[in-house]
Order: structure tokens, then C-alpha cells, then sequence
């Protein structure tokens, strides 16, 4: 019996097997393409431009800490810094330079190794001469009482090791730069030929799965009724109904492939209960995938995590608002007086940071020394009266030198005795202290001092430099108007004075005047006295 295969269902069958053969053939060559690409950018990244990066990093962290000890070693000598210079010097600089060395065979490009590349271990060991000549010249104690040796090893620091970490700084950053770039670069490929081979394996499984749904349907209509059940409950889920069981149990592909909607109906299940959780703000609900190809999943887990990032901006960013206007308020309040004022601010900052102390200087001019210096104006959880008179010239301490520098000071690693944190119970050393100065219109106006036992985060410092930023106006507007009021009092006092002086001039005028009268009166009185003796002479003479 002669069988037909050209429209027979067996022919189709066999047809459509080659052509599934044909199709996984064609991707998996295409497969095997895309992933030996893939697989070499990852080895460049992992090889050659990650390690180059770290390596990068490490020479200038070393050569920046070598610097410092360096200049250390000449203005600030102490042996564990000293030992620290030796150590890199002696094992560290020819472990990097080694190791640079090695890392720069992997270049393909032999120029860029030899030129820019391995200037990199050029520069670095010529640093290491220099600053090893510096440590050989005041190699000992004596060396520091000889100024010609001292001026000496500054010079070489200033003129030769400086010029010298600078351009090995530069060189540094820029093939830090340039290796990010390629990291990155060869990373936007990587993914795109992953991409790529994920849309090529999605589109050969549809594919796979059309024929084989198709295979089955013609092969196996004595099953249809099961198809027909799991398309009901497919649609099912497409309308976005979960509450669907599925009762099929065989051990053939169609049970497989009820197996696989089950757990796909189960997974929707979960995934709409964890969308339900974060939806109500509980961003520690766990997740589990249900496979590394879960895009679904791990989609939710991204929503997650950016929801809950989200959140906490929006706390931090709630809290400096609410933080910022609270303080508005009390710059509102209290804007008369800068004791009364700093008394609360002061008490502000410490509550609302949940810091423990702080302390608040202003720059005034001193009458004795003739020059502005520091000067405690307000101090919260301090010994006040062991404090009241303190007085730091400008450049001295950190509270001096965040005059000069302008700048927030943040310290984690608390000297021994730099300041102290008193309660009932005893007092201990704070774990985080600030320094910021406090200005208006680029001039400082003085500086705040916060001590705590907990760490401050980023916020906290931000919050404390627009705090800072905003009691500078204030505090300045204060002393703009003290001095205006101090000169209305001087002209209110200068215009009673004239008053005073003007009714004074008046009564005077007054008194003149009824004087004058009664001069005049009696002068008249006096001439009618006259006249009339006068007449009295004449008559008397007459009689005689």
C-alpha cells in the first residue's frame, strides 16, 4: 500500500518535525553566535577592563595616601605614618607597578600599553624615588634641626614629588575615565546580544509551541475534549479570573502542559498577593521566583525596591521640609535678640537631629587683641559655665580652620579629648561631630558645633548646611537691626537733648524778660520820682 505523504497528516507531521529541526538547527547556530559574543565581551570585562579599573584605583588611592604621608613626614613626623611611607614604598608601589605591568599585556593595542599605559608604573615609581628622597634626608631625628636639609626636602616636595603626583593623578583619572568607557561600551553590547538571543528563543519557543499545539490537535482529536478545557481556563485567565481549577491529570504533553498552567495560575496568585502588599506600603514582603526567568518577578521585585526607595526619599524628604520650616518658624519668632535666638535654634538642632550637644560661635571683634576671633554666643548640653568665656582665633582648631576653609566638617574618628559628652550617669566621647560655618553673602558669620553618639547620615548633613545657610541671613539681619535700633535710641536721645536744651533756652528768654520789665517798671517808677522832686527842689527854691 502505497502512502501519499505530501497531504497526508503524516506528511505534515513529518514536515513539520523537519521543520522544527530546521528552526532549532538555524537558532542554536544563531544561539552559539550570539552567546561566544557574549561570552568574549564578559571576558573583557572581567579580564581586562574591571581589574584595570581596580588597579587604576588602587595606584591613586596608594600615591594619594603616600603623598600625605609624605608631607607628614616632613611638617607633622610620627613613626606609624612613617612606617606606613615604608611599608608603601617597599612592598605596596612594586606590588602595583608588578602587577600594573601584567595587566597591561592583555591590550590588544600595544601603543596605547606602551604609551599611556605604562607611563602610569613610569610615573608611579619616579613619585616613589622622589618621596624615598625625602624620607632618606630626614631619616633621622637630627636631620629636622638642620634647615638647610628641611628646606631641602621641601623644596624637592613642592617643586618635584607635587608636580609629579599631580600629573600621575591627572593620567590616572583619565584611564579611569577611559575604562568605564569601555566597560561600558562592551557592556551596551553584551546586553544587546542578550537581548537578542532572548527574543530569538522567545520567538523560536512560540514558534515551537504553535507547531506542537498544531502537531497535536491533528495527531490526537480523541483528546480534544481536554484541550478544549484548558483553552476555557486560559481565557479564563485572560480575563484576569485566578480562582480556576484545573483537573487534569495524564501523563502526556497536554498533563504537562495543565501542570505548567497550574503553576502558572499559582504564581499569578502569589504575584497578586505581593502587588497587594506593596500596594498597602509593605515593602519587606519577600518574594520568591519562580524561576531566573521570571520577568514578571523580577519586574515586581524592581517595582519594589523603587517603591520602597521612593519612600524613604519621600520620608527624608518630608522630614527636611517639616525640619526647615520648624526652624523658619523659630527664625521668625526670635528674630530680635541673637541670645534668645540662638538659645532655641541651638535646642532645635540637638532635639531634632537626636544629636546631644552642640555649640554655636560667633565672630566679633575683641577689644583687647584688636582683631575678630571666635567667641561662644550659645551652647546646649555644654558646661556653660566652664565654656561661657571661650574665645578660638581664626585658623585655630577645626572651629578656626572651618573659617578659613568655608567648609563643613564631618569626623566619625574622634580624637581623645577633643570634647565630651556629659549626662548624670558620666560622660563619654561622641561617635559624630560637625563643624560647619555659618555664612551670609560669602562672609562667615561664625560656626555651629554638633557632637553625638550616633552617626549622622547624608541628609543630616544637608539638612544642617541649609540650616546654617538660613540662620546666617537671620543672624545678620539681627545685627543690621541692633544697629538700627542702637542708632534711633542715640537719635531719639539726641532729640530729647535738644528739647531739653530748646525748653531750657526758652525759660531762660522768659525769665529775661520779666526781668527786663521789672527793670523797666522800677526805672520809670524811678524817673516819676524824680520828676516829682524835681518839682518839689523848684517850689522850695521859690518859697525862698
Amino acid at each position: 500500500m502505497k502512502i501519499s505523504l505530501k497531504n497526508s497528516l503524516v506528511g505534515k507531521i513529518i514536515l513539520g518535525y523537519l521543520s522544527v529541526v530546521a528552526l532549532g538547527l538555524v537558532m542554536s547556530a544563531v544561539g552559539v553566535f550570539i552567546l561566544n559574543n557574549t561570552q568574549s565581551y564578559d571576558k573583557d570585562i572581567t579580564e581586562k577592563y574591571f581589574p584595570s579599573l581596580i588597579l587604576l584605583k588602587d595606584q591613586l588611592s596608594t600615591a594619594t595616601e603616600s603623598q600625605r604621608l609624605t608631607s607628614n613626614w616632613i611638617y607633622q613626623p610620627n613613626k606609624q605614618d612613617k612606617a606606613r611611607l615604608n611599608q608603601l614604598h617597599e612592598v605596596e608601589y612594586k606590588t602595583l607597578i608588578q602587577k600594573w605591568d601584567d595587566q597591561i599585556q592583555k591590550y590588544d593595542a600595544v601603543s596605547q600599553a606602551e604609551d599611556s599605559l605604562s607611563s602610569i608604573s613610569n610615573l608611579l615609581g619616579k613619585l616613589a624615588e622622589q618621596q624615598q628622597k625625602i624620607t632618606t634626608l630626614l631619616g633621622s631625628d637630627e636631620d629636622y634641626g638642620n634647615d638647610q636639609v628641611v628646606d631641602n626636602c621641601i623644596t624637592i616636595f613642592e617643586n618635584e614629588a607635587t608636580k609629579t603626583f599631580a600629573s600621575l593623578e591627572h593620567l590616572l583619572q583619565k584611564q579611569i575615565n577611559e575604562q568605564y568607557d569601555l566597560m561600558n561600551i562592551t557592556d551596551d553590547k553584551k546586553n544587546f546580544y542578550s537581548f537578542i538571543l532572548r527574543m530569538v528563543f522567545g520567538v523560536t519557543l512560540l514558534i515551537f509551541a504553535i507547531i506542537a499545539v498544531l502537531a497535536t490537535y491533528l495527531c490526537l482529536k480523541n483528546i480534544s475534549k481536554p484541550i478544549e478545557t484548558l483553552k476555557n481556563q486560559a481565557n479564563a485567565m485572560a480575563l484576569g479570573r485566578f480562582d480556576i481549577d484545573i483537573d487534569i491529570n495524564q501523563n502526556d504533553e497536554i498533563g504537562d502542559m495543565a501542570k505548567a498552567m497550574s503553576n502558572i495560575i499559582v504564581g499569578l496568585k502569589k504575584k497578586t498577593t505581593f502587588a497587594m502588599r506593596i500596594g498597602e506600603g509593605n515593602y519587606d514582603e519577600n518574594f520568591e521566583l519562580l524561576s531566573e526567568e521570571d520577568e514578571m518577578g523580577k519586574a515586581l521585585l524592581t517595582m519594589k525596591d523603587n517603591l520602597k526607595l521612593n519612600a524613604e526619599e519621600d520620608k527624608i524628604r518630608n522630614w527636611t521640609t517639616h525640619g526647615l520650616a520648624q526652624f523658619g518658624e523659630i527664625l521668625r519668632e526670635n528674630n530680635s535678640s541673637n541670645s534668645n535666638l540662638l538659645d532655641k535654634v541651638l535646642k532645635f538642632i540637638v532635639k531634632y537631629l537626636n544629636a546631644n550637644q552642640a555649640a554655636l560661635f560667633l565672630l566679633e571683634e575683641d577689644v583687647e587683641l584688636k582683631r575678630e576671633i571666635l567667641k561662644l554666643a550659645a551652647c546646649y548640653a555644654y558646661e556653660r559655665k566652664k565654656y561661657l568665656d571661650l574665645k578660638v582665633e581664626i585658623g585655630e582648631g577645626l572651629l578656626g580652620q572651618a573659617v578659613l576653609e568655608r567648609e563643613m566638617t564631618y569626623l566619625t574618628d574622634i580624637p581623645e579629648g577633643f570634647v565630651r559628652i556629659s549626662s548624670g550617669l558620666g560622660d563619654s566621647g561622641p561617635n559624630a561631630v560637625v563643624i560647619t560655618p555659618i555664612m551670609h553673602n560669602n562672609l562667615v558669620l561664625g560656626v555651629i558645633e554638633i557632637a553625638s553618639f550616633t552617626k549622622f547620615e547624608a541628609h543630616h548633613l544637608q539638612f544642617i548646611e541649609k540650616i546654617a545657610e538660613s540662620l546666617g541671613s537671620t543672624i545678620s539681619n539681627v545685627r543690621t537691626n541692633e544697629r538700627t535700633k542702637k542708632l534711633l535710641e542715640a537719635s531719639q536721645s539726641f532729640t530729647e537733648q535738644m528739647r531739653s536744651q530748646e525748653e531750657e533756652i526758652r525759660q531762660n528768654m522768659e525769665e529775661l524778660l520779666a526781668t527786663q520789665e521789672e527793670a523797666n517798671r522800677k526805672l520809670s517808677n524811678l524817673e516819676q520820682l524824680l520828676i516829682e522832686k524835681d518839682a518839689e527842689i523848684a517850689i522850695f527854691k521859690a518859697k525862698n
